[in-house]
C-alpha cells in the first residue's frame, strides 16, 4: 500500500469513527447500512432535512411566524 493511501485509509477510519461515536446508540443501527464516512454524511444530512414535503412545511411555518 503507498504512503498517501495508507493516510487516505487511516483519515477515512477516524472521521468514520468520529461520526458514528456521535450517533446516539438508539438511531445509530438505522445507519449501519452505511460503510463510508461519505454515505454516513449524506445519509445524515438527507434525514436531518427530511423529504421535500417535510422541508416545504417547515419553510411555511416559518413563513407563518415571521408573518411573511
Amino acid at each position: 500500500m503507498l504512503e498517501n493511501d495508507k493516510k487516505a485509509y487511516e483519515l477515512e477510519k477516524k472521521a468514520f469513527a468520529t461520526l458514528t461515536q456521535a450517533l446516539n446508540k438508539d438511531i445509530y443501527h438505522q445507519f449501519s447500512y452505511c460503510k463510508t464516512t461519505k454515505a454516513l454524511w449524506d445519509a445524515l444530512v438527507a434525514r436531518g432535512e427530511g423529504n421535500a414535503a417535510s422541508r416545504k412545511s417547515r419553510h411555511d411555518l416559518l413563513k407563518k411566524e415571521l408573518g411573511e
